[in-house]
């Protein structure tokens, strides 16, 4: 992280921390943008109109969910998602292959969500797990004969806004070494 550096107005380094906070901002615009157009354009076709917007929400969300400070921040971020998002799909496809997707089956993929995460020692993991569930399910419940193919949507637009915003971070911190080198 870039703390403030102390100086008069206008100097270097506060041109310099300046310029690092508009590039971070721009990297996290265009990765958001980037992952929601991909997941809207690539995967759409074929699904609900509701579906694929909500699968590129969703991709933006984990676009910026992996954007952090740094590359291995970023990276550790991506990997805390993918395993949140893994817990979430194969609980949901378990339950919607069985279940139709209801109010009380998603209360009880979350419970069991976060009984999985916590047994895995992943306890920082588990408000994304729960988050995961509640959208898939609720998306489910729109679409309940369907319901399957949602954890498995939502997994994809996951891993596509992962790549993106860990991406965008790596493309941004070379800029930012560039320009702070100049």
């Amino acid at each position: 992280m870039v703390e403030h550096a102390e100086g008069a107005a206008g100097s270097t380094s506060t041109r310099h921390v300046l310029a690092w906070h508009v590039l971070y901002a721009v990297g996290m615009a265009v990765a958001c943008l980037v992952a929601y157009w991909v997941a809207l354009y690539a995967f759409g076709g074929g699904f609900p109109k509701t579906s694929e917007t909500i699968g590129a929400m969703w991709a933006a969300i984990a676009a910026a969910f992996v954007f952090r400070d740094s590359g291995a921040q970023a990276v550790s971020a991506g990997v805390a998602r993918l395993r949140a998002t893994c817990v979430s799909l194969v609980l949901c496809l378990i339950y919607l292959l069985v279940f139709p997707p209801t109010a009380v089956g998603m209360a009880v993929i979350v419970g069991a969500g976060t009984l999985v995460v916590s047994a895995l020692h992943w306890r920082r993991d588990i408000f994304t797990t729960a988050i995961t569930t509640i959208v898939v399910t609720v998306l489910a419940q729109l679409d309940p004969h369907n319901a399957w193919y949602q954890p498995v949507l939502r997994f994809l637009d996951t891993l596509l806004g992962i790549a993106v915003g860990i991406a965008a971070k790596w493309l941004t911190d070379g800029s930012l070494v560039r320009r702070a080198n100049q």
